[in-house]
């Protein structure tokens, strides 16, 4: 669900006018520069019932400033799904819901979202801000980076992060987090290897332990490339607006060893087992210091 919600207002060769008043012919602000004509205009209205059953169809509101001193120039409201752009980075409005200066609108309706499509078919600027056709230009990773540069303006003193990473291996990471002091806004994440970013993501999934917990929708499955075999990698998972680690993180991945890969499962699990970050690494310094002095000293042919 696409457009700028009405009450809302965008630029116009003639001045900013509310959306609901542009119509086809008129030219607008192209989100990528110039002006562009209308060549079609799209209305889909929302009643309170609507609403109700579905609270995924409410309007996401831009506070003034949400993105830096004027950007937007006014509150803007608009579909979940309207995709805004900054910096060269893009993302649906629903994945920047921060719970402060972004937030989902709770009034009880209706609303009426308008799309305007333009010649040439760029988006349009709503109180300065872009707002473009979405579809599936976006990618993960910059709507995560989107989402912590709001986080980052917006948000002086992040909450306590309580959740888990429940498990680990080589191609992909799952479990569960929430920010204490936003417990119902879905936490932007990303998961590194060795330092290195490797997947971005949201913790917004629902799943059925988590609901029976009350939890709501806080769980992450993250998918990533598989490191070289034969080595001991670190993973970690991290909040993207600050880079606190969940708890749980980070992760040893022992992905094999010239013992076999048996050892290293063993290896992973203990010091994984750890549950503060310091000792897990303090553990795996210590393990692979002795499995480097035994696989040096064993003899010729070693042992089967």
């Amino acid at each position: 669900m696409e457009g700028v919600a009405e009450g809302s207002v965008v630029a116009t060769a003639g001045g900013t006018r509310p959306v609901e008043a542009v119509r086809v012919g008129d030219e607008v602000a192209c989100a990528v520069g110039g002006l562009a004509a209308v060549v079609r205009v799209e209305r889909r209205q929302f009643d309170r019932d609507a609403l109700r059953r579905d609270p995924g169809y409410r309007a996401v509101v831009i506070a003034a400033g949400a993105f830096g001193a004027g950007l937007p120039e006014a509150d803007v409201r608009l579909a979940p799904d309207q995709a805004v752009a900054m910096g060269g980075c893009m993302a649906p409005a629903r994945l920047l819901v921060n719970g402060a200066t972004i937030a989902v609108d709770e009034g009880t309706g209706p609303v009426t979202y308008v799309r305007l499509m333009l010649a040439g078919g760029g988006g349009v600027m709503a109180a300065g801000l872009q707002c473009r056709p979405g579809g599936p230009t976006w990618t993960m990773r910059a709507a995560v980076a989107l989402r912590g540069e709001v986080d980052r303006r917006a948000l002086r003193g992040a909450g306590v992060l309580t959740g888990m990473v429940e498990a680990a291996g080589t191609t992909q990471v799952v479990g569960w987090v929430r920010d204490g002091q936003r417990a119902s806004v879905a936490v932007p994440i990303e998961a590194r290897i060795d330092g290195e970013p490797v997947a971005w993501g949201f913790a917004d999934q629902r799943r059925p332990d988590l609901d029976m917990a009350g939890m709501g929708n806080c769980g992450f499955a993250l998918r990533f490339p598989p490191p070289s075999i034969g080595t001991s990698r670190w993973l970690s998972v991290r909040r993207a607006s600050d880079g606190a680690e969940l708890p749980g993180s980070p992760v040893l991945l022992a992905t094999g060893f010239s013992n076999g890969p048996k050892i290293g499962h063993i290896l992973g699990m203990a010091v994984n087992s750890a549950t503060d970050a310091a000792a897990r690494v303090d553990i795996a310094r210590s393990l692979f210091a002795t499995v480097d002095r035994l696989t040096a000293a064993r003899p010729p042919g070693g042992i089967a």
